[in-house]
């Protein structure tokens, strides 16, 4: 689990301006490197749970509450090897979203499912904070009970795709109609990424504008600072939309957020 790879980019002004769904998979971050860890206190003794799937919900209750010392009491060997103290695991946690809610979806042994909750948005230090994300946590056997692994495999629950090209018309067609107020409501950052001369040419056209495909984001030169910015998690969250109408068409990304896609960036 990992979102946070932090780049200086330059944005280029929106185009406003110039004038549910499929599940990805978030990778989790490498070890931290630091000298000699230890399964040892500090930190308080562990606290295991007789199921895992109580370990779980004690660990996801204490995160909501921001309450890291309890959080890491539930964490097995592997996990206090890692993080070897509440400061080390305090640190890794506020990188990532905030826990608004969250569900128990399954217990399957060593295989705990939640479906967790946060805020949406999007942040250059945190990343994409989905609505919702299902979580896979490991389960360890203590002996007296269940500890889990620090890293739970993470799946965005994103909207639909199909949802994505309607969300383009809505923005262009603002930016048509010169609106840049009802453009910007459209878009998930302001200034919007990247450049665009097709979109520079919306405002005041009467050119018929369609969609094109929904198409995922590949790596490479055009999705380069979005990487920068948003760490290549960007590519499994984001979509690309081809509004056609403006002269040179128009590539236009989208990022989820919350139950809809908005405008991110755009290029030719």
């Amino acid at each position: 689990m990992g979102l946070i790879v932090v780049g200086l980019l330059l944005a280029a002004p929106s185009s406003a301006c110039s004038d549910g769904g499929p599940e990805q998979v978030r990778k989790p971050p490498p070890p931290p490197t630091s000298a000699a860890s230890t399964t040892t206190e500090p930190g308080g003794s562990p606290t295991p749970r007789a199921t895992a799937g109580e370990a779980l919900e004690a660990l996801l209750r204490a995160e909501q509450d921001a309450d890291h010392a309890t959080s890491f009491r539930l964490l097995d060997p592997s996990g206090r090897e890692q993080y070897r103290d509440v400061a080390e695991w305090t640190r890794r946690r506020v990188q990532l979203p905030a826990i608004t809610g969250f569900s128990i979806e399954r217990d399957a042994g060593r295989q705990v499912v939640a479906l967790v909750e946060h805020e949406p948005g999007l942040d250059p230090f945190t990343g994409l904070s989905a609505a919702k994300e299902r979580q896979t946590w490991t389960a360890t056997s203590s002996g007296t009970g269940f500890l889990l692994g620090p890293e739970p495999e993470v799946e965005y629950v994103l909207p639909p795709d199909e949802a994505a090209g309607p969300a383009v018309l809505e923005w262009a067609r603002s930016v048509q109609a010169c609106d840049q107020q009802a453009a910007a409501a459209k878009e998930a950052v302001q200034p919007l990424f990247g450049s665009s001369t097709g979109a520079t040419k919306l405002c005041g056209s009467p050119t018929a504008l369609t969609t094109g495909e929904v198409e995922p984001l590949d790596g490479g030169p055009r999705s380069a600072e979005l990487v920068a910015q948003y760490s290549t998690d960007a590519l499994a969250w984001a979509r690309v939309v081809t509004l056609r109408g403006p002269e040179p068409e128009v590539k236009v990304v989208v990022a989820p957020i919350g139950t809809s896609w908005r405008v991110l960036a755009i290029y030719d």
